[in-house]
């Protein structure tokens, strides 16, 4: 007799600016974050319970940036991901940007913004948490300023491009 096994729920979100892919298994509580291009394999899986808070004032994360603050004179992604039951409410901004999205799947809360280094402020039920741009003092001074914008001295103005 051959039994088709039935695949666990997974719940995915692809992140628009970063194109990470995050994913939720509600059967036994784990997550992961991944490129795209590894969406489809089984690795990377790890409990929620190394995230997962009840205490709004206790808030571990995970965190993804494109490039270490201070390396690039423009604007690159940045993604924060923690687990706070779905009870709690949560909401974020970013210093100079204002509000932040937070997409959530089952307890996994996700925070993407594109932006030069800047402060982001999380609200975590009447709990706020300000999260600060990290560089390790191992890596040297940054080539680029860290929380000021990007100036064209030519027109004196701020210039944005694409992120590729």
């Amino acid at each position: 007799m051959t039994t088709n096994a039935i695949p666990p729920p997974v719940q995915t979100l692809t992140l628009a600016a970063s194109t990470l892919v995050v994913q939720y298994r509600s059967d036994c509580d784990f997550l992961r974050i991944v490129a795209a291009k590894d969406a489809d394999t089984e690795d990377d899986w790890g409990p929620v319970s190394t995230l997962l808070t009840t205490d709004p004032q206790s808030f571990p994360t995970e965190h993804r940036q494109q490039v270490w603050p201070g390396d690039s004179p423009d604007p690159t992604w940045w993604v924060v991901v923690a687990c706070v039951p779905q009870s709690i409410g949560m909401s974020a901004r970013a210093d100079g940007l204002g509000p932040v999205p937070v997409l959530r799947l089952g307890p996994v809360a996700v925070i993407e913004w594109v932006s030069i280094p800047t402060v982001l402020h999380v609200d975590v039920g009447d709990h706020t948490h300000t999260l600060s741009p990290f560089r390790p003092g191992s890596m040297g001074p940054p080539p680029h300023p860290v929380g000021s914008p990007p100036h064209d001295e030519r027109s004196n103005t701020v210039r944005f491009r694409p992120i590729d």
